[in-house]
Formats: structure tokens, sequence, C-alpha cells
């Protein structure tokens, strides 16, 4: 907290969960309106580095980048340009939401153009082999017997790993997942699975 003095409730505030590892203040320091947005990138810029000083890299990890607007962005990129930090940035974001004119493509433009190491990495959906896998792995049953199971499940979700999850929970919220403790495995219904609306983006 050292790192930046007197915002510390200025960052809890906005990250709750950071009061878990740093003491807040009584209460935050007043900032005027138009000073709010160079605030927020300092502050960050300060806490990010005085964490850094503790460890040899830090990872980022980024969900749902396609949400981002421009100036959650712009607070990214400055952490990323700040020079004594060594870090890796993972991000996810869904290729079909970001457009020409999208912040995140304008983003990733800039940074490329400053020469920053960018990887992308395009995760196809899942395959019926690998569904079939995974329905072993979870459901205790032996991968061959998955065949059938898992070409449905594939039809519902259209082999999006959210989707497969979601169609499991629900199977189980709903009775039709149930665990059959004397063979210790989970047992489904493959004809109540193909009776599920397809789910889609």
């Amino acid at each position: 907290s050292s790192s930046i003095g007197d915002q510390t409730r200025f960052i809890t505030d906005m990250l709750p969960n950071l009061a878990q590892i740093i003491d807040p203040q009584d209460q935050a320091e007043f900032i005027a309106p138009t000073e709010i947005k160079t605030n927020v990138t300092q502050v960050f810029q300060s806490f990010i580095e005085g964490f850094s000083a503790c460890c040899n890299m830090l990872v980022f990890f980024i969900d749902d980048m396609h949400w981002f607007d421009k100036e959650s962005l712009e607070l990214l990129e400055v952490i990323a340009r700040i020079p004594s930090l060594t870090c890796l940035f993972i991000g996810t974001y869904r290729n079909n939401m970001i457009t020409e004119d999208h912040p995140l493509a304008a983003s990733l433009q800039r940074l490329q153009m400053e020469e920053f190491d960018l990887l992308a990495i395009d995760l196809p959906p899942l395959t019926t082999e690998t569904v079939s896998y995974l329905l072993s792995e979870s459901l205790f049953y032996p991968v061959e017997k998955m065949q059938e199971l898992s070409e449905v499940c594939i039809q519902k979700t259209a082999g999006n790993p959210f989707f497969l999850k979601e169609l499991l929970i629900d199977l189980s919220r709903s009775g039709n997942l149930t665990f059959d403790a004397v063979n210790g495995r989970w047992d489904i219904d493959i004809e109540v699975v193909g009776e599920k609306k397809v789910m889609v983006n």
C-alpha cells in the first residue's frame, strides 16, 4: 500500500477484493470529476509498479475483452508500457464481436506498431472426441461409452465449453444428472439431453 500512498481507499473502492491485502483509508480523498481519469491511471500505475517489485513477473488474465471500453483499454496500455514491469497479459475475446472500429482492435494495432510481442491463438469449438474425454472424466464412464452422448452435446452446444458446462449444470439442477453411489458414476438420460434447446451465442 505504500506505493499508492493516501490513495488506498480510492483503489479498494474500485477493486473491493484488494482490501484483503492492503489497508484502505477511512475515507477517500475528494477528486474533481475532470481529474478522475488521470488519477485512476496514476494510482493504478503506482500500484502495479509497487506490486511488481516483489516478484519476477506479473501475469494478468483478462476475460471477455470484447466488452471493454476505450478508457479501460487505454489503462491496460499504460500498464503494459511501464518500463520496469515484466508481465504477461492473457486476454480472451470473441472474434465475431471485434469489428474494425472496436476499441480493442485499435488497441492491439497500437501495441503491434510499438513492437510488443503479440500472439493470437484461435480456439476452435470442442470436437466430439474432446467432449467424449471431458464427459468420461466428469461422469466416471469409460470414454468409449461417451460417443453418443458427446455427439448430442455437440449438437446442443456447438462445441462451446461454456455452454457444455451450463448444459451439465442444468441437467443436474433438473434431476436428470444423478450420482450412482453403487457404481461410483454419474447417470444421465441422453433422451432428455436431446430434448434440450440448442444454445447459441
